[in-house]
């Protein structure tokens, strides 16, 4: 499973390629993105160092940010009313509270990269679900989909990482990781 895992990515950023739409306006966010979370995979490893932890963050950080910066502009969300972003912001502040009361109130940088990290995947998925309210398309439903499938993925991986693991959470990891990048990716390409 570690080495089969490093290759998942690079396997994606090939179909990208073969497919042609690497040309595409955001094919080159959506490889970055792929590229860092290929080097994600490689530092999350287990067993993981306090060292590999923080590379590991930082480059599924990074690749949320290429991806991000693809779905900022799908978003709209400046179309949306004020009271539901209102909502949204709440429901999202929540979610952050909430994830890092269930990892143990991790101190130190471990807790800050949990908090820093659970916002960024909010922000993933809030303009996953902004881009569904304003635009209804079959790309912003398979975006959203993608977003709150990362969502199920990395909250279980948090939990392995500061709590313990349980039956088959490798491969819940795994699979909903893989669905997400792929979901993601097609969904930007489409």
């Amino acid at each position: 499973a570690n080495f089969t895992k490093v290759l998942l990515m690079p396997l994606l950023i090939l179909a990208v390629f073969l497919s042609g739409k690497f040309k595409s306006g955001y094919g080159l966010y959506v490889i970055s993105a792929l590229i860092f979370a290929t080097l994600g995979d490689k530092f999350l490893i287990k067993p993981v160092s306090k060292k590999n932890f923080l590379k590991g963050v930082l480059s599924f950080f990074l690749g949320h940010v290429f991806f991000l910066l693809c779905l900022i502009p799908l978003s709209e969300f400046w179309t949306l009313p004020s009271w539901l972003v209102i909502i949204f912001v709440l429901l999202y502040g929540g979610i952050i509270v909430g994830s890092y009361m269930v990892l143990g109130t991790p101190k130190g940088f471990r807790g800050f990269a949990a908090v820093v990290y659970t916002a960024m995947l909010s922000l993933m998925n809030f303009t996953c679900l902004s881009s569904f309210f304003t635009n209804q398309s079959t790309s912003s439903t398979i975006l959203l989909i993608g977003s709150f499938i990362f969502m199920i993925s990395d909250s279980v991986l948090g939990y392995t990482l500061f709590k313990r693991d349980f039956p088959k959470s490798r491969f819940i990891i795994m699979f909903t990781y893989i669905c997400a990048e792929f979901l993601l990716t097609y969904g930007l390409l489409v």
